[in-house]
C-alpha cells in the first residue's frame, strides 16, 4: 500500500493529512486557486503556449525557443522517466482551476554525503507574472520538500533575472554568492552568470 501526503500551504506554515493515494498523484495546495499535481499527456498543449516565451529560453538551462510539441512530449516523458526511478512525484505542474500555468520541480541528489539538500527549478506562464503567484508557489514548496525531511534547498537565477531572485529571497531564500560562469547553457553553449541562493532548515 502506498501512502500519499497532501499538502496545504498557508500563512502559519505546512500542516498534512494522510490519504491513500500513490505517491506518484501528489497534490500540493497552495490555495484556494493553486495547487501542484503531477504532468499529464494532457498538459502538452499549454506547455507549448505558456512556455513559447523568448525569456523563459534566455533566463533557462533548458527552455528551447522557439518551444515545440515535440519539446513538450519529450518534457512529459522525462517526468515519467523521474517519478519512476524516485517512486514519487519531482516534476510538478503549477495550476489554477486544473489548467496548466507553470512548472515547478526539484532534483534530489542521490550521492550519500549530498541526501540532505536539493536544487529547484521553477517557471510561470507570462500572463500570470506580477501576481505574486510564484512567490507562494517556491515558498509552499520549499517548506513542504523542508518539511518532507531535506536539510537545504538551493535555486541558482542567471545574473539579468533579478525578478526570480527577487520571488526566492521573499520565498525565505537567501544569497549565498554571486558565481561566476556557473553554468555552461546547453542551448547555445555559452557560459552564464548566476547567484545561487539557499533555503535551510
Amino acid at each position: 500500500m502506498f501512502v500519499q501526503q497532501q499538502w496545504h500551504a498557508n500563512m502559519g506554515g505546512i500542516f498534512s493529512t494522510m490519504a491513500k493515494k500513490n505517491e506518484m498523484n501528489q497534490i500540493i495546495k497552495i490555495n484556494d486557486h493553486i495547487e501542484l499535481t503531477d504532468i499529464r499527456d494532457t498538459d502538452r498543449l499549454q506547455f507549448v503556449k505558456y512556455s513559447n516565451n523568448k525569456e523563459h529560453y534566455d533566463y533557462t538551462l533548458h527552455i528551447p525557443s522557439p518551444y515545440t510539441e515535440a519539446d513538450a512530449d519529450w518534457f512529459i516523458n522525462s517526468c515519467r522517466e523521474a517519478e519512476q526511478k524516485h517512486g514519487r512525484v519531482v516534476n510538478f505542474a503549477i495550476r489554477t482551476e486544473g489548467v496548466l500555468i507553470g512548472g515547478i520541480g526539484i532534483m534530489l541528489n542521490e550521492k550519500q554525503t549530498a541526501k540532505h539538500k536539493a536544487e529547484i527549478g521553477y517557471w510561470l506562464g507570462k500572463p500570470f507574472w506580477g501576481q505574486g503567484i510564484m512567490t507562494e508557489v517556491v515558498r509552499g514548496f520549499s517548506d513542504y520538500w523542508l518539511d518532507y525531511g531535506l536539510l537545504r534547498l538551493e535555486a541558482t537565477v542567471f545574473a539579468p533575472n533579478l525578478a526570480s531572485k527577487r520571488v526566492l529571497e521573499k520565498a525565505g531564500f537567501e544569497i549565498d554568492g554571486f558565481c561566476k560562469k556557473y553554468h555552461i547553457k546547453p542551448l547555445d553553449g555559452l557560459p552564464k552568470d548566476a547567484y545561487l541562493l539557499s533555503k535551510v532548515k
